[in-house]
Formats: C-alpha cells, sequence, structure tokens
C-alpha cells in the first residue's frame, strides 16, 4: 500500500510539473505579444509624425512584418502591404511587400490571389532578390491544386 501512494505521489507531481511547465508557456507568449503590440503603437505614432519619405515607406513594412510574422495576423499585414504596394511601388522595399502579400494571401487561403501576387511580382521586379522564392511559391501552389 505505501508504494501505491508514493507512485500516485510522483504521478501526482509529475502532472502538476506538466501543467507549471504549459502556464509558463501561454505567459510567455502572451508577453511577448503584449510587447509587439507595444511596438505597433510606437511604429504607428512614428509613422503619423513622418506622414511620406522613404523612412514611412520602412516603419509600414516594419508594421506589416510584426503583424505577419510575430502576432499571425495575416488580414492586418495584408492591409500594411496593400499600402506599400499601391502608394509606393517604385520604393526598394515594394518587391517584398508585395512577395509577402502573396504569401498572407496563400495562408489566408486564398491560392488565386496569391499566384497573381507573385506573377505580379515575377513581372514588375525582374531583379528582385525575392524573385526566386516567388517562383518556388507558384510551383507549390500549382502543385497541390492539382
Amino acid at each position: 500500500m505505501r508504494r501505491k501512494s508514493k507512485l500516485l505521489f510522483f504521478l501526482g507531481f509529475c502532472v502538476f510539473l506538466i501543467c507549471l511547465y504549459a502556464s509558463r508557456r501561454r505567459l510567455r507568449r502572451s508577453w511577448r505579444k503584449r510587447r509587439y503590440r507595444r511596438k505597433l503603437v510606437r511604429y504607428r505614432d512614428i509613422l503619423n509624425r513622418t506622414p511620406g519619405g522613404d523612412e514611412a515607406v520602412g516603419i509600414q513594412y516594419m508594421i506589416g512584418r510584426i503583424l505577419q510574422v510575430k502576432l499571425a495576423s495575416f488580414s492586418e499585414a495584408l492591409q500594411e502591404y496593400r499600402k506599400i504596394v499601391e502608394g509606393h511601388a517604385d520604393h526598394i522595399l515594394a518587391d517584398s511587400a508585395l512577395y509577402n502579400l502573396g504569401v498572407c494571401y496563400e495562408v489566408l487561403g486564398d491560392g488565386a490571389r496569391a499566384e497573381m501576387t507573385y506573377l505580379r511580382l515575377i513581372r514588375k521586379y525582374p531583379g528582385s532578390s525575392r524573385l526566386e522564392d516567388a517562383r518556388l511559391r507558384l510551383e507549390e501552389i500549382s502543385y497541390f491544386d492539382r
């Protein structure tokens, strides 16, 4: 009987440690999201104070990246990337914004728009560093659409 109680205690303690570890991970994830939300507020404040020029486009791109990569808010990231692509098509970050726009469409399940976006990137920016990535994504889309 004593051995059984020790085993039950040990199992209970293990379950407690697993729960503690899981809650700690959730807490850390929550803190990270809060930190990135604060960064977004700061970036948007700077963007409102400098409404034009190359710095504003760079800040807008960073806002899109935080929304896409760190917060997984793809629909919000789409809006930021669209502003760059439509308003500043000649900027150095426009090709990367167009590529990320396609990635966001892909993640949101709109493969047709993603495909059109990648094709647009290939036609409009033939010297882009994202050209090969766009071609690979197009191949993946066409492979999985079969």
